[in-house]
């Protein structure tokens, strides 16, 4: 089995220290193989095993993983997303989506963003709520998150609650 990571979009803040604890954890786990897309300002921990390939991708092109990803994967492979957004097609295999950007999900108001985060956020809504049915599971840090969704009309099997704990 092959584990996919997208990554692409975390290289800083919140992203970057849950995907360095995910690469900490990954690396115990040998007889798994990990395909980690990052983005290219992402700093590969020393510390990250041999079991991890790393596939550094320009900002430009983050649009690209997810069809290279579908062509990668077998239907035995789990593919997860630490990019807040599900992807444009569903994949063979088990999708996971985790989901800890709280804007992509209700709404909030964007005052007093800069018009590029409005339009960002704006474009990221758009492709979380077309796109979800194309992950198995979503995985939230908390109740509540998990509450707008079911509120918002994802069924509760898909949903699943993990706290993180920085450690």
């Amino acid at each position: 089995m092959r584990i996919f990571v997208n990554a692409s979009n975390n290289h800083v803040g919140g992203g970057n220290v849950l995907l360095v604890d995910f690469l900490g954890a990954a690396s115990t786990l040998k007889n798994i193989e990990f395909i980690v897309f990052v983005d290219e300002r992402f700093q590969i921990p020393l510390e990250a095993g041999g079991n991890i390939i790393f596939k550094k991708i320009f900002k430009a092109l983050r649009w690209r993983v997810s069809p290279l990803i579908e062509k990668q994967t077998t239907k035995n492979d789990i593919v997860i997303y630490l990019t807040n957004i599900p992807p444009m097609k569903k994949h063979k295999c088990k999708t996971i989506l985790v989901q800890s950007n709280r804007f992509l999900i209700d709404y909030f108001s964007l005052e007093g963003f800069s018009l590029k985060t409005k339009i960002r956020i704006t474009f990221e809504r758009l492709l979380f709520w077309q796109n979800n049915k194309n992950v198995d599971y979503i995985i939230v840090q908390s109740e509540s998150m998990s509450t707008i969704l079911k509120k918002k009309g994802i069924n509760e099997t898909k949903i699943k609650v993990f706290a993180y704990k920085n450690s």
